[in-house]
């Protein structure tokens, strides 16, 4: 969202938002002498709660009302029109309140304007309003160029098909993925992307190793410290259970936005590993079982951080490409004279010479890499159209 501020010694409004990696400000206008800055500070916080309310059309888009009781949400490019022409008390001082969120929004920003009562000051918040209504409307269509760039920072919970392609790119560059996910794309989509990768590395490592693919994070855990139960949950989802990339991040996604809602995402889901707990519990000696009981119950209702599930999803996916390419490192071999070997083949050297006999430590780790990488590629390639 825009963070909208006042500089009170240069008397300037100024708009503040997150790009990716750092944040853009820009200066909407100077603020005349005879505004009083405490209703320029009441202007400040009205605009930020409007751009707050407006991206979170993009974040948790509003279902189609479907009875008497709902109500249609206002559409952006009317938000305007509530700002010059704010409701206003009428003469007993009653107020007219909606119960739409962004339109009541739009008003209480055009009454904070009318206090101040300058023509310039409200063209000039109406036409920056107009940039950050863009902005979310390119964002919903994909497009996060230009002031569209801060929805890199926000959770949507929804996936755009030009973005997962765009992430499915940058993992074709490299299957590890780079700091683009985090600074050019929506989180959600980069997810989809980096499960299927993930899943084509687990596959990859698990064939090397001869283990199932949702077992590698484990394995990789007793070499360094890494994340095991998420990707291990979303590795055994798509490629034992056939499910799309799409459809776990989503789920994983809503139960994370259900849970910071307060909600209890799969009531019933909850309930079987209660009583999984209890017979597994059952199988303890007494003097231990109520311990045991305790470790055994599930300590979240979801996996995620719930005031950020999406980037910490994608971190989760990242640390685990990361643990299935420590894996394949630690699986190598060395023939008689220093090649490094992945199931006895052995590896060209990066540099396309023979292997020296003294072994050639960086030359290893990056034949390694390479091989890595072809053989995830190879597979994320053969999968593609789970993707789609």
């Amino acid at each position: 969202m825009t963070i909208y501020a006042h500089d009170p010694e240069q008397r300037q409004l100024i708009a503040v938002w997150p790009k990716g990696s750092g944040h853009h400000a820009s200066r909407i206008t100077e603020i005349a002498e005879t505004a009083e800055l405490a209703d320029v500070a009441i202007l400040c916080e009205e605009l930020t709660e409007l751009s707050t309310t407006m991206w979170q059309t993009y974040t948790d888009p509003p279902p189609e009302p479907d009875d008497e009781h709902d109500h249609a949400v206002m559409p952006l490019n009317q938000i305007t029109a509530g700002i010059r022409e704010p409701r206003l008390p009428d003469e007993k001082g009653a107020l007219v309140v909606s119960y739409d969120v962004l339109d009541e929004a739009s008003h209480r920003t055009g009454r904070a304007l009318l206090r101040i009562n300058d023509t310039a000051l409200t063209d000039a918040v109406v036409a920056d309003l107009e940039r950050e209504i863009d902005a979310v409307e390119r964002a919903e269509l994909g497009d996060l160029n230009g002031r569209a760039a801060q929805a890199t920072s926000l959770d949507h919970l929804d996936t755009s098909p030009s973005q997962v392609a765009a992430a499915n790119a940058v993992f074709a560059r490299d299957p590890l993925g780079d700091d683009d996910l985090f600074i050019s794309l929506d989180p959600a989509s980069a997810c989809v992307a980096a499960a299927h990768w993930l899943t084509a590395a687990a596959v990859t490592v698990g064939g090397t190793l001869k283990i199932p693919p949702s077992s590698i994070f484990a394995e990789a855990n007793n070499i360094e410290p890494c994340s095991i139960d998420v990707p291990q949950l979303v590795v055994h989802a798509i490629d034992e259970d056939d499910a799309a990339p799409h459809e776990v991040v989503t789920s994983l996604l809503l139960g994370a936005a259900r849970v910071r809602d307060g909600e209890i995402p799969d009531l019933d889901d909850l309930i079987q590993h209660v009583v999984e707990a209890q017979e597994q519990a059952e199988a303890y000696p007494e003097d231990v079982r109520e311990q045991a009981y305790a470790e055994l119950l599930p300590t979240h209702l979801t996996p995620l951080d719930p005031r950020r599930p999406a980037r910490d999803l994608l971190e989760h996916l990242l640390d685990g490409l990361q643990s299935a390419n420590t894996l394949f490192h630690a699986e190598a071999t060395f023939a008689d004279d220093g090649a490094p070997m992945i199931a006895n083949e052995v590896l060209p050297h990066p540099e396309g010479v023979a292997w020296p006999a003294t072994q050639d430590h960086q030359a290893v780790h990056q034949a390694l890499d390479i091989a890595f990488a072809a053989r995830t590629t190879e597979q994320a390639e053969l999968t593609r159209n789970r993707l789609l």
